[in-house]
């Protein structure tokens, strides 16, 4: 598990200190590094390296940005390592153009994310699918995920957040509405602010994202929210019968859709005519190790199974066939 804490909107000296409290706080959920993003009207700035917050507060480019007047957003990350070296690059925030985001979670499936291979960190290639595809694109691409995205358009001037529900999050108004205050874990949010004496809506509630909705905050005098929802990769399925393939949709329905003949399928991989996510919805994992199939490496075997390159390449070490790897 990662951790994420921010504020947004009119930042005033208590909120800076409830900030920094809250990041701190924060390191229970990730040690491995961590990063802040500064926003202001015209720009972002990133700190970040693999200490914790109490030591990247006397970095002077941070205090240079704290001490900013005209500060609107702070974002803020600590790292729990699941993908990607523990080094300063791999640290959250990224940013790719106009978009810096952080996230908590992780893509158990990146190949199926934009320009998958140039990237280490599943994090940094959501990054830059966003940035590349936009939102949308990327959400439906990011399956297999458990994750909470927070992300600062440049370009829209937005705060953005979204979820599966997978991973703890929580917002909270201040008491004027001039600001939102944001955490991965709840106690935080209220510790930090007590502390610092910033006074909640207290006839409001705490917020907590719902399933594959964007929410979008603006910020001009006072803090402003729309929200839509986001379609998710829905996988398609395949029977024992091996007849038909049947996906799911919306209304709950199950619909038959006419199957390609194996030969067919070999074909068009082979020709390159078929899409790379076409081939994963067929042959999303392995059929013997279970792990993400490669669009380029795995070779199919029947109507139904693919096997990747590594269980592949121990089979021919121990002189097996191909097909008695398949688990069925």
């Amino acid at each position: 598990m990662c951790g994420i804490v921010g504020v947004f909107g009119e930042i005033d000296k208590k909120l800076k200190n409830c900030f920094e409290d809250m990041h701190q706080m924060d390191v229970l959920r990730g040690d491995d590094s961590s990063g802040v993003a500064f926003i202001w009207p015209h720009g972002v700035s990133v700190v970040k390296d693999t200490s914790y917050p109490m030591w990247l507060k006397f970095e002077k480019k941070y205090q240079k940005n704290m001490d900013r007047n005209n500060l609107f957003g702070l974002i803020g990350h600590n790292r729990a390592a699941t993908k990607g070296r523990i080094n300063a690059m791999n640290a959250h925030p990224f940013t790719v153009n106009h978009i810096t985001m952080v996230m908590n979670g992780t893509n158990h499936m990146q190949h199926c994310l934009e320009d998958h291979d140039k990237f280490e960190n599943d994090s940094h290639n959501i990054c830059h699918s966003i940035a590349k595809v936009g939102i949308d694109q990327t959400w439906k691409d990011n399956r297999n995920q458990d994750a909470t995205i927070v992300y600062w358009n440049d370009k829209e001037k937005t705060l953005n957040i979204i979820s599966n529900c997978k991973r703890p999050f929580y917002w909270r108004e201040t008491k004027d509405a001039k600001a939102i205050i944001f955490s991965s874990e709840h106690w935080m949010l209220w510790g930090a602010a007590n502390r610092r004496e910033v006074e909640l809506d207290i006839e409001g509630k705490s917020f907590t994202p719902a399933k594959n909705i964007l929410y979008t905050f603006k910020f001009d005098k006072k803090v402003t929210m729309t929200s839509r929802e986001l379609e998710e990769h829905k996988y398609v399925y395949s029977f024992n019968n091996q007849n038909n393939f049947l996906p799911f949709d919306k209304g709950d329905e199950w619909k038959r859709e006419p199957p390609k003949k194996f030969e067919e399928i070999k074909k068009e991989v082979r020709e390159k005519k078929m899409e790379r996510v076409q081939f994963l919805d067929l042959y999303p994992a392995c059929c013997h190790c279970g792990l993400p199939n490669d669009f380029d490496t795995s070779i199919i075997l029947d109507q139904r199974n693919a096997i990747c390159e590594d269980c592949q390449q121990t089979a021919t070490n121990y002189g097996i066939d191909f097909n008695q790897m398949v688990y069925h």
